[in-house]
């Protein structure tokens, strides 16, 4: 029988060839050698890390409501878009983003999108803002006040574009326009009625009896400088003798016209005096012709070589000729195309200059189709009379402007891409401010031009513990 040494002497020798076999390579085989514990060990730190990013992310982008949220938050909920705004703790749905920021001193207002089960549980209240609002107001970079033009439409309604020059728009030189009953020749940047007893000889001596004339609306007449009418020029001392004239023509009285030759051609000119005379160009000539005291004198006027008048005093201010009459009518527009008028937003003090867009350009089609804003709900109640026409304005674009009549004084109002124009109240700098405003962001508008803008609702800041204006 084995002793209790042979015993433990054995276990020792099965220990020894378990550890053998372990860590020995198999008989007549490759060795193994023993891997580091070093790669596991970097994996599973590398594991664990990424575990606690993607934990602190879905932490971070599970958005909570901020701190204060109680006053002065807007909240859009995710997945629905309803919008809340928070006044005492309690969430009111709000209209649109413009209405929260009224009620929100500037740079106070926090905005948060978070799903419904974050707000679950909070108490509601009733809806406020003004549903009239824009949604939102352009930001500050966003404003563009380059060029306004405005078009008439073929039912006499004004259709204006903000910043936008519609396809085809050109430069003209003359537009024989009818308001009411009355006609008016716009040349340039000038409107200069004709008197309706006037009308038919001034249309024969200017030859416009065969020229197209367009019904236009008053807004659209305003855009253009009020000029002299065209009238007949009448001399009260016509036929008076006079002294002072060459000899070829020594029997010259008041009124006498007298041609010039000139190298590029006859110029007209009228005995205005002793040893006076002034120059009529093209249009005031044919206003000479049309008076009955004028007229007989253009009937085979004298001519003179330009030596013969050189020693005569030619008038050039304070004579018969009004300075804004233009020397000629030039090419008028045709029935091909639709008057309109430009303003170059950096030169306003240049006025509106005449403009012509094809009859057939698609960007006039789409107005006259119905595009941009024809028409404000606030209009019916506003103390001014609302404009005749629509607005297209470039969506997420708009202008601040100050309505001006030439000075730095006038009312301040935003035009927004729904082509409405809104008011900002007395308080406009506080208004500008919640807007996101200064007042380097105010382009001059004249005032003319802002009467095409249908109105909208004042923008005015707000109260929102008791709803009213502040």
């Amino acid at each position: 029988m084995a002793s209790n040494k042979d015993i433990l002497n054995a276990q020792r020798f099965n220990r020894r060839r378990l550890v053998t076999a372990f860590i020995s390579g198999t008989p007549g085989g490759r060795e193994l050698e023993s891997k580091s514990f070093v790669p596991p060990l970097i994996g599973g730190i590398v594991i664990s890390l990424l575990m606690l990013g993607i934990a602190f992310a879905m932490g971070k982008f599970s958005p909570t409501l901020p701190d204060n949220w109680q006053n002065n938050t807007l909240i859009i909920v995710k997945g629905t878009g309803a919008r809340y705004y928070s006044v005492q703790g309690v969430l009111h749905p709000i209209y649109n983003v413009t209405s929260a920021r009224m009620r929100t001193p500037a740079g106070s207002l926090q905005t948060v999108s978070v799903g419904e089960k974050v707000i679950a549980g909070i108490p509601r209240g009733d809806a406020i803002g003004e549903p009239e609002a824009p949604d939102n107001v352009p930001a500050p970079a966003d404003l563009k006040a380059t060029e306004w033009n405005a078009c008439v439409m073929e039912n006499a309604s004004t259709h204006t574009w903000v910043s936008i020059r519609p396809d085809g728009l050109e430069p003209v030189t003359t537009t024989l326009v009818k308001q009411g009953d009355t006609l008016y020749v716009i040349a340039e940047n000038v409107r200069h009625r004709i008197e309706p007893e006037h009308l038919e000889v001034l249309k024969n001596t200017l030859n416009i009896n065969d020229s197209p004339v367009f019904d236009v609306p008053a807004d659209w007449l305003n855009l253009f400088n009020n000029g002299t009418p065209f009238t007949p020029i009448s001399l009260d001392n016509s036929g008076t003798p006079v002294s002072g004239m060459p000899s070829s023509v020594h029997d010259a009285v008041v009124g006498t016209i007298i041609n010039v030759k000139f190298p590029e051609g006859d110029h007209h000119y009228l005995v205005i005096g002793d040893g006076q005379l002034v120059q009529l160009s093209d249009v005031s000539y044919a206003m000479y012709q049309a008076s009955s005291t004028g007229n007989p004198y253009t009937i085979d006027p004298p001519t003179v070589s330009v030596g013969e008048i050189a020693n005569i005093h030619v008038v050039t201010e304070g004579g018969p000729v009004p300075a804004d009459w233009p020397d000629t009518l030039g090419t008028i527009t045709n029935e091909q195309a639709r008057p309109c008028a430009h303003l170059d937003v950096s030169d306003i003090e240049k006025g509106s200059v005449l403009s012509a867009i094809p009859a057939d350009s698609p960007d006039l089609a789409s107005a006259q189709s119905g595009m941009g804003t024809s028409a404000s709900p606030a209009a019916s109640n506003s103390p001014h009379p609302p404009a005749v026409g629509s607005t297209s304005v470039l969506g997420g674009s708009g202008v601040l402007a100050r309505s001006t009549s030439g000075g730095s004084l006038g009312a301040v109002m935003l035009i927004s891409d729904t082509g409405l124009s809104h008011g900002l109240g007395l308080n406009y700098s506080e208004a500008m401010q919640r807007l996101g405003y200064d007042e380097n962001s105010i382009t001059p508008i004249p005032g003319p031009w802002i009467a095409l803008i249908p109105e909208g609702i004042d923008l005015k800041p707000i109260d929102p513990a008791t709803g009213s204006a502040s």
